[in-house]
């Protein structure tokens, strides 16, 4: 990991407060793709005192084995310039963990046809011997007073090792009677040894004729850690 661009904006005539904006090359060192990169960055002073900053910030990538790519590395906006007495010494110290995604397809099902009903994917699937899935239950629920449709997914999620995954998520993809896909939705949650979650992917305000006919494909993933980088720059102010 290389941090190829550190610039500074500020102070602000306001607030007297600083902006940042942090570039890096991050090499795939490993032997499987990756496909979501975590990062973190502490701006310190010339003292090596942390006076902000952002951490847990996820971005959506792919990077091949032995391949490279260019990251924006997020460092928090609006940090106080009070907290550096010399502008000219101010230090980004990142690190990044790179993940690998592991997927399985956990079925296609008709949406419900009536109000307040159910269709399901009874099977238990596992994902790499790690997380089980405890079957998918979706609910149609009574239109609102519009006439609008949500469409709620229910999936149990088990960690059944002793292996903490920074992420599962579950997602279901909408699709109507000519194959189009019309929305897709996301739920997940980090998920520690031994612990189960229940995730609820979900629609709202879908209008009732374009659930006729319609289906959803429903997959999930489960994020692994491959890689570990830190950088450290000293920033410069933007021209």
């Amino acid at each position: 990991m290389k941090i190829t661009e550190f610039t500074y904006r500020g102070p602000d005539s306001e607030d007297q407060s600083l902006n940042f904006d942090c570039k890096a090359t991050v090499e795939n060192d490993s032997d499987f793709p990756v496909e979501m990169i975590k990062t973190s960055a502490c701006l310190v002073n010339s003292d090596g005192v942390c006076v902000g900053g952002s951490s847990d910030d996820e971005i959506d990538t792919f990077i091949d084995p032995k391949e490279s790519s260019e990251i924006d590395i997020s460092t928090g906006w609006n940090i106080p310039s009070a907290g550096f007495s010399e502008l000219n010494k101010i230090k980004v110290v990142s690190d990044i963990v790179m993940y690998r995604r592991e997927f399985s397809k956990l079925g296609l099902i008709d949406v419900p046809t009536k109000d307040n009903s159910c269709e399901f994917v009874p099977k238990i699937s596992t994902i790499s011997g790690l997380v089980e899935i405890l079957g998918v239950t979706c609910l149609r629920e009574k239109p609102d007073d519009e006439g609008d449709v949500g469409v709620q997914l229910y999936c149990g999620v088990r960690n059944i090792s002793n292996t903490y995954i920074e992420k599962v998520s579950i997602k279901m993809i909408l699709i109507d009677q000519e194959e189009a896909q019309i929305e897709d939705s996301e739920s997940y949650e980090a998920l520690p040894p031994r612990v189960a979650k229940i995730l609820n992917p979900s629609f709202y305000g879908v209008k009732a004729g374009k659930l006729r006919n319609s289906s959803l494909r429903i997959t999930a993933s489960i994020y692994l850690p491959v890689d570990h980088n830190s950088a450290e720059s000293v920033a410069v102010k933007e021209k």
